[in-house]
């Protein structure tokens, strides 16, 4: 965690590699291991000087993409703010990057963008998609798939346009459960986001389907009397009785209140 010493002590190392005329493939990862310590500090001059330094030495061998490769690595730990300009230089010549980072490079700028300007994340999401697609990982991409959809749904919802937030929140729950682990706490999350956008769009019959599916996740992860649980049965009354079935919305309603009496008393409810 001492950054400071850390760069000193990677140029001294290279300042040696340079009096005993080593080759470059001697000198390179302390190169890039400095390149990555400017990043963790953020000091984008330092980065910036390096960066020139080994676009040089790179080229003039003719190893463009191994700089690329080491400007996305190095770019991966500098913080948010200070990101922009060289990602912008990696997005010119993404073909260059193997798939996986392109496609991780492309997620990290849609999730910055996300409450910044949706619409930029809708064109990365859509430049990823359209890689994978063209790609050997298009049958077995899940977890980005799921990513990548599950964004698509929360930029959408940010321009309020509801139908296709849930269009592509299905998406990312379809996806998700193609991946290992189906049973922790992101699972129940999706089909809870799911509900609340079809209870925003007055889909009132679609929240009342998932919420049986809902309700059996959240026993599951985290148990029948849990304030979680609570919240998905006052969820699915709400549905119920928006949905006309008022009987079943009274019968819910009754049982959350006899689970809320026996876990906090009569305050409890409100």
């Amino acid at each position: 965690g001492n950054l400071d010493s850390a760069i000193t002590t990677y140029k001294k190392a290279i300042s040696i590699y340079q009096q005993i005329n080593a080759n470059f493939s001697d000198i390179e990862s302390s190169y890039t291991n400095l390149w990555c310590t400017y990043a963790q500090k953020g000091d984008v001059n330092g980065f910036n000087e390096l960066k020139n330094t080994l676009q040089k030495i790179y080229f003039s061998q003719k190893r463009e993409a191994d700089y690329y490769r080491q400007l996305w690595a190095a770019t991966t730990l500098l913080p948010s703010d200070k990101i922009k300009a060289f990602t912008n230089e990696l997005l010119s010549e993404l073909s260059i990057l193997d798939i996986p980072l392109q496609i991780n490079l492309l997620i990290r700028l849609a999730d910055e963008n996300l409450n910044i300007n949706p619409n930029n994340t809708i064109l990365y999401i859509e430049r990823s998609l359209y890689i994978i697609t063209q790609s050997d990982y298009k049958d077995t991409a899940f977890g980005w798939l799921f990513n990548l959809y599950q964004l698509y749904s929360l930029a959408y919802q940010k321009q309020g346009n509801l139908d296709l937030a849930i269009t592509n929140a299905q998406q990312a729950l379809k996806y998700f459960e193609k991946c290992n682990d189906v049973t922790d706490k992101v699972h129940q999350q999706l089909p809870f986001r799911l509900v609340n956008l079809y209870l925003d769009n007055k889909k009132y019959e679609k929240a009342v389907e998932l919420e049986n599916i809902l309700i059996s996740l959240t026993k599951q992860v985290y148990g029948g009397e849990s304030s979680e649980y609570i919240t998905n049965m006052n969820i699915v009354g709400i549905c119920l009785m928006y949905n006309g079935e008022y009987r079943k919305a009274i019968k819910t309603f009754k049982s959350l209140f006899s689970l809320m009496q026996k876990l906090g008393g009569e305050n409890s409810i409100g």
